[in-house]
């Protein structure tokens, strides 16, 4: 037997799917509009300048060059 709860619950969450249907199927009629691809497009002499608020800071080494080298010395040694 069903519960009349879970089939109002049901009818929701069918309700949202449909909305976000149709509002998917209105942006994608919109950018069929030429006028609207035209202003989307960025300038051909336009640039992306990369400042120093959107770069990454170097991370510190998180193992040094002489770690690095006894280890392989270890490792070297051991293969003999």
């Amino acid at each position: 037997m069903s519960d009349p709860v879970s089939k109002v619950e049901i009818e929701d969450v069918l309700s949202s799917i449909r909305r976000l249907v149709s509002v998917d199927n209105s942006r994608t009629k919109r950018k069929s509009d030429p006028e609207s691809e035209t202003a989307a497009q960025p300038a051909p002499n336009s640039k992306l300048v990369l400042t120093d608020d959107l770069r990454i800071p170097p991370q510190p080494e998180l193992v040094t060059q002489d770690q690095i080298n006894a280890l392989g010395q270890d490792y070297t040694e051991t293969l003999q």
